[in-house]
């Protein structure tokens, strides 16, 4: 059951390869991360500006039935990076904030990916793009929540 939902997820991701394409990020294939003793396995998808080095990591973690999380981080060659999460607290005025947990069966965990790639697509082409494109670096903190 699990590697037909990842299936579909590796799918959706690579039918949006051109659409990334055009916001000059390369997709080169995802990775299956295995289960750790925090999180249950999950994929990766890494996204690279071969220009500036930058890249935009897209995972979705699929944890008991029914629920799935998806997110979105950016990092620079050497060192700095950040989660999307964390850099939309700190941008309130941006009014695109994508979905990051689903609960329900397949089909629903499948259309709030899609989702969430779309309202990703639509962050970096609106927002991150010089982020990416390396003409400028923005140092995000990290939100411990509740876990400070």
């Amino acid at each position: 059951m699990e590697s037909e939902l990842f299936s579909a997820a590796i799918a959706l991701v690579e039918r949006r390869t051109p659409d990334f394409g055009k916001l000059h990020l390369q997709y080169s294939g995802y990775q299956l991360v295995p289960e750790s003793k925090l999180l249950p396995p999950s994929l990766k998808f890494p996204l690279t500006n071969l220009a500036s080095g930058r890249q935009l990591s897209l995972s979705f973690i699929r944890y008991v039935q029914p629920r799935a999380h998806y997110g979105a981080s950016i990092a620079r060659a050497g060192s700095g990076s950040f989660l999307l999460e964390n850099w939309l607290l700190i941008h309130p005025e941006v009014r695109e904030h994508p979905i990051s947990t689903v609960d329900g069966e397949n089909p629903a965990l499948l259309q709030g990916f899609d989702r969430f790639l779309d309202d990703v697509l639509t962050l970096v082409e609106k927002h991150l793009q010089p982020c990416l494109d390396g003409s400028y670096w923005e140092n995000v903190p990290f939100d411990w929540g509740p876990y400070k």
